[in-house]
């Protein structure tokens, strides 16, 4: 390998075909005469008939360099077969390889301007991308890889390029069992053999720490009927699958609120039929709902009021609204209306229990408005108001000596209480 000059520009040129045991002594030569920053440099490869794949892999690591630091990486004299590689893989356009021009004179400034932005456009398009893109060959080896490819294999793109991709990562199923090379979808895209690749794999980065669910894509390159490798593109979707994990938990989560929920629920659409009923529900007694029935027309149409222009009235306007003590046939019912963006949701709770007590309360608050000056008579109706609003037999006595005990007020009393009273004090 020899270093001469063209002008201020160092050209490195090649006496040997460019595999991967010339790698390390081009890449000090490149090292050499890079610490002279040089604006441009070049490499000539005229009696260069081939390029393994590891070598196209690093020119395209020194051609993102150097584009970083606007130095013209030119390659020269490239041989037809090698030249007709780069534009098969669509390469020559992005990494400005190709025969120089014989001449600086032969472009003109606008033609190199606009040359160089479209390289540097190109270049900021495939690194900006958010999904990893890895160029394979047929044997599987990486060619190239974006930042990217980078950040989801957990390895800078220099030790990536030419290494076989088994070697990069562990590629599993989505249950997590391993993939022998043979059968990894990835590689058989890189052979030919899958087309159109599309795949949910697991994959575990050898410099890594933890598994990532990707989502892969990838098509064949080919060239006159002969596969030439693939473009693999591999979206990290751990943290959506992730996300998903946990919307299910959550959705799981409310739905048990919503079925085993004490209260009687109903849900109905933005028409007020019905679309589901809780456990509650079931279990109250009480005739279940038909899925699309109209509520408080087919189902339940016999309540106090205009209950189903009410239902509507909520689900139009937005507004909740509570009854929380609406008689229905011989029950009261708590009843509320919650409106919400598909419909309504209609809680009820059978308050009928409560609703007697408070009567009998207030009978009881009445009663003392009835009260004369005769004692014995204000225990008797004390006495069997109290054994009404209880529903248990209730009795007042007084004993005159201690061999009689004498009832003063009753309400169904049991026969014999006296004498059992009696007894059990003697």
């Amino acid at each position: 390998m020899k270093t001469r000059m063209d002008g201020d520009t160092p050209v490195l040129a090649l006496s040997c075909n460019l595999t991967s045991d010339v790698l390390p002594e081009l890449a000090q030569a490149i090292q050499a005469v890079e610490s002279d920053n040089p604006c441009r440099i070049h490499l000539d490869l005229s009696r260069v008939q081939k390029i393994d794949s590891r070598s196209v892999g690093m020119l395209l690591s020194w051609h993102k360099r150097f584009t970083a630091r606007a130095v013209d990486f030119r390659l020269l004299h490239v041989s037809p077969d090698t030249l007709e590689t780069f534009r098969i893989l669509n390469l020559e356009g992005v990494l400005n390889l190709g025969p120089a021009p014989a001449s600086s004179e032969d472009l003109t400034m606008a033609q190199r301007q606009a040359l160089w932005a479209s390289h540097e456009y190109a270049e900021q398009v495939v690194s900006a991308l958010g999904t990893a893109l890895v160029g394979l060959n047929v044997e599987g080896e990486i060619l190239f890889a974006n930042e990217a490819a980078e950040r989801l294999l957990e390895t800078p793109e220099a030790d990536l390029i030419g290494r076989p991709l088994r070697d990069v990562a562990d590629v599993m199923d989505a249950s997590g069992s391993p993939i022998p090379p043979r059968r990894c979808p990835l590689l058989a895209a890189a052979r030919g053999a899958v087309q159109g690749l599309r795949e949910s794999l697991l994959m575990a980065p050898r410099n890594g720490q933890r598994f990532r669910a990707i989502q892969a894509t990838g098509k064949s390159l080919s060239h006159e009927g002969r596969i030439l490798g693939a473009v693999i593109g591999m979206e990290d979707v751990s943290e959506r699958d992730t996300a998903a994990a946990a919307m299910a938990q959550r959705e799981a989560f409310n739905f048990a609120l919503f079925q085993h929920n004490p209260l009687e629920i109903i849900v109905v659409d933005r028409e007020g039929r019905v679309v589901r009923s809780n456990m509650a529900m079931r279990q109250s007694g009480r005739p279940l709902p038909a899925i699309g029935d109209r509520m408080f027309q087919d189902y339940e149409p016999d309540h106090e009021g205009d209950m189903r222009g009410v239902l509507m009235e909520c689900i139009q306007s937005g507004v909740s609204r509570d009854f929380p003590d609406l008689k229905w046939r011989d029950r009261y019912l708590s009843i509320a209306i919650a409106p919400f963006p598909h419909g309504a949701i209609i809680t009820t709770q059978d308050v009928t229990r409560q609703r007697r007590a408070v009567d009998r309360i207030a009978r009881l608050n009445d009663s003392f408005t009835s009260l004369g000056p005769d004692c014995a008579a204000n225990l008797r109706l004390l006495t069997a108001l109290c054994g009404e609003q209880m529903g248990a037999a209730c009795c007042v006595y007084w004993r005159a000596d201690r061999e009689t005990a004498a009832v003063v007020g009753a309400w169904n009393e049991p026969p014999g209480l006296s004498e059992r009273i009696l007894t059990r004090e003697s």
